[in-house]
């Protein structure tokens, strides 16, 4: 990975694809560690986790936070990032979720109007730094009523931004949108090529 003759890092837009559990967020993690690691950047973006802030902890409730400030004990510790998050962190009795699941039915209930304000807020947080690392995990098919923060998603995209994100293997007309952009770059992780795909990543960033 390098910079270019600017002092900046060569702009990507590359989305991680695949079936749940096969390791998509754990190799964004990685890919941010170790860029973090090589150069100076600032860490900025957004993670979508279960029960992450709730004072239940309940695997029911999914809320958007700024990246890096909260971590499933299955992934990386974010304590072990060379770059921090420089967002402010999120104050949990405030803090609504992006979606409730039924527990009779198990289906999810969506609420965009979060999406639209706390999502918002973050990425617009994230445009204001320099140098960054804009991380999206992950874009699904919740956001599909979701249309500002569609709008900032998809400005990100069409600027100079370094974006490390994942996409769901879902066809909605956002997330269709997101892999046909010109600059983005969809790469497929399953349980045959996760451990060596890294490697192709890194050479589209380089």
């Amino acid at each position: 990975m390098k910079k270019n003759g600017n002092g900046n890092i060569k702009s990507q837009k590359i989305f991680l694809t695949g079936e749940r559990g096969v390791g998509k967020s754990t190799i964004i993690n990685q890919i941010v560690h170790d860029m973090c690691t090589q150069l100076d950047l600032t860490l900025v973006g957004f993670q979508t986790l279960p029960g992450a802030v709730s004072a239940d902890n309940s695997e029911d409730k999914i809320f958007i936070i700024p990246y890096g400030k909260y971590q499933r004990a299955d992934l990386m510790d974010a304590s072990s990032l060379q770059c921090k998050s420089t967002l402010p962190n999120p104050a949990p009795p405030h803090l609504k979720p992006v979606a409730i699941r039924d527990k009779k039915n198990q289906s999810f209930t969506a609420y965009p109007e979060i999406f639209d304000t706390l999502g918002v807020e973050i990425l617009k947080m994230s445009q204001a730094q320099e140098n960054t690392i804009i991380v999206m995990d992950e874009l699904g098919f919740m956001e599909s009523e979701a249309y500002a923060f569609q709008s900032e998603v998809l400005k990100i995209l069409d600027h100079s931004a370094t974006v490390i994100g994942v996409i769901k293997p879902k066809h909605t007309n956002f997330l269709d949108r997101i892999r046909n952009h010109k600059d983005v770059t969809v790469v497929t992780v399953t349980e045959e090529n996760r451990d060596s795909i890294i490697s192709v990543i890194y050479d589209i960033i380089s």
